[in-house]
């Protein structure tokens, strides 16, 4: 049973029982959203706040999330993390109609907005802002929109969540382009995802210059370079989170550093967090309301890459074995996935082929610098710490899947067995990444009916669903929702 507190601060906190993953909501303002603007299903509020979780390290669904035995844990044993949320919903409870989309941030932004809505000045982190609402069928149909922050690399004031880090050091490779739109061409940043170099005098660190893409590199003599920045005055100063050379590059460059990291942030509870949060609309009032009867992920790009991670993965069970979400909108991502879930990751890195050559690590991928890979995999131990061989050797079949299979969008994948107790409906507007699913039958022809593709190659393709239309985004959301 949910129980409401008033804070000291006269914030509202719901909590609920201590085994759930979601501990405590902390509403900080509640208000009329957008004044002056009423839909036709009546006007609407923003409810913003605080999500508190926490989450058992040693539970069945906690083992896939990388390093997560070896975050501190609290007197209850269990590992937290808190971070931001909104929601927009039918200030009338009457006149919502009980399914809530769920949008993933992109960077600490929204999305849908210019694409399922459009108002002038609305923000994440700043929704109070918001006026001139237009083209907003959605508000009109009575839908609740809702968004929790995710991103372990933005702090809480971008939208991000804060999350512990594992107490553990690894080999990790950071690259930053120099002499590039009028960057520097002696400096730059050395940080990958929330992490920087464990010791910034550490001899065996190596910087590599890379004048073409396919160049293996110049190794530059330790000597000849440092982890410092400058001060305000110019000054060189330590820094673990950013390196100087000697030298300035000539033209432009392609650096990369491999060194011994610091205790990196435990990033897979991002997945964590939208599974729970996703979770606790369904089973939960919010401010006295009911739950959602529909909850329906939706990510446009690096969002929608972070969705098909989340279902690839098997977040989409929660911890009570139901459906985080009944269906998932997946718009323009492409054929990626992302940085989300292992150890140093940059969930905020893009998914596409530039950004895979540059990953800090090489998990669920093939990448085309082995090299690099072979040099991270000789000083990174194979198996991740805190995790059993059993768990290990499932998460290696997963990762060779990945290397062999198409996206996880394709008619082919969804048939994998990881999904057979948490499967969602899927809606992707890659005619190349498969088949649009919509309760598991196929229904390419839609595609046909409703876009004309450029061809090319899978990647080219993919490219194209950048400029899909506004309504043609709308009209699948609904029929997604009836076919629900």
């Amino acid at each position: 049973m949910n129980k409401l507190r008033i804070a000291a601060s006269g914030a509202l906190l719901w909590s609920i029982a201590a085994d759930a993953e979601v501990v405590r909501l902390e509403i900080r303002s509640q208000h009329d959203w957008a004044p002056g603007y009423v839909s036709q299903a009546g006007a609407y509020e923003s409810i913003a706040g605080t999500v508190w979780y926490e989450i058992d390290p040693n539970a069945p669904d906690a083992r896939d999330i990388t390093d997560i035995r070896l975050a501190p844990r609290n007197a209850r044993g269990k590992v937290e993390y808190h971070g931001p949320f909104l929601v927009l919903r039918p200030k009338d409870t009457t006149r919502a109609n009980g399914t809530t989309l769920f949008e993933v941030a992109n960077r600490g932004t929204d999305q849908s907005n210019r694409i399922l809505f459009q108002v002038s000045g609305f923000r994440l982190t700043n929704p109070d802002a918001a006026k001139d609402v237009a083209h907003a069928p959605l508000f009109d149909r009575g839908y609740t929109f809702a968004w929790a922050g995710w991103q372990s690399d933005l702090d809480e004031k971008a939208f991000g969540l804060t999350v512990p880090r594992a107490v553990v050091n690894g080999t990790v490779r950071s690259a930053e382009f120099l002499g590039v739109e009028g960057s520097p061409r002696d400096s730059g940043s050395a940080r990958v995802g929330g992490s920087c170099a464990a010791d910034a005098s550490e001899s065996t660190a190596v910087l590599r210059i890379h004048h073409r893409f396919d160049d293996p590199g110049v190794v530059v003599p330790r000597a000849r370079w440092h982890f410092a920045s400058r001060d305000k005055d110019g000054k060189s100063q330590v820094d673990p989170c950013a390196f100087l050379l000697n030298t300035p590059v000539e033209g432009s460059a392609l650096v990369t550093i491999t060194y011994r990291g610091d205790q990196p942030q435990v990033a897979g509870l991002g997945l964590a967090a939208v599974r729970d949060v996703a979770s606790y609309l369904r089973t939960h009032d919010l401010a006295g309301r009911v739950p959602a009867r529909t909850v329906i992920g939706y990510g446009y790009s690096q969002s929608g890459r972070f969705l098909r991670d989340f279902l690839y993965r098997g977040f989409n069970r929660s911890s009570d074995g139901k459906r985080a979400f009944d269906g998932v909108l997946d718009t323009a991502s492409g054929a990626g996935r992302g940085s989300f879930d292992h150890r140093y990751a940059s969930p905020g890195e893009a998914g596409n082929s530039v950004g895979s050559a540059l990953r800090t690590s090489c998990p669920n991928a093939v990448s085309s610098r082995p090299q690099w890979c072979a040099e991270l995999q000789a000083s990174t131990p194979t198996r991740h710490a805190g995790s059993d061989v059993k768990n290990d050797k499932r998460s290696r079949r997963r990762t060779s899947f990945a290397r062999i299979t198409r996206p996880c969008t394709s008619t082919a994948w969804m048939k994998n067995t990881c999904l057979a107790r948490s499967r969602p409906t899927v809606v992707t507007d890659d005619k190349s990444m498969g088949n649009l699913l919509m309760d598991g039958a196929p229904v390419r022809d839609r595609f046909d009916n409703d876009h004309s593709f450029a061809a090319g190659s899978p990647e080219s393709t993919a490219n194209q669903s950048a400029v899909h239309t506004i309504s043609l985004t709308r009209t699948r959301l609904h029929k997604m929702e009836v076919s629900l």
